[in-house]
């Protein structure tokens, strides 16, 4: 964690972003995902967004939901 930047590292002591998530090369590689998202409630897994505007999401069926050229 960096208190200076407001970011958090998991798996790194220096964090390049808000939450830099990632594995070191001395881990050996065990063929498992970088990142795993639980979601057992009916909220969407997942949402991106931008300045508070979504940019896509992953809904809790497994769908990748994308804004149109008319939506936010």
């Amino acid at each position: 964690m960096d208190a200076g930047l407001n970011s958090i590292g998991i798996g790194t002591a220096a964090p390049t972003g808000q939450l830099h998530v990632t594995r070191p090369m001395t881990v050996p590689v065990t063929g498992k995902a970088l990142a795993i998202f639980d979601q057992i409630e009916s909220q969407d897994v997942l949402t991106a967004s931008a300045s508070g505007t979504p940019r896509f999401a992953i809904t809790n069926g497994g769908n990748l939901l994308l804004p149109t050229s008319g939506s936010a």
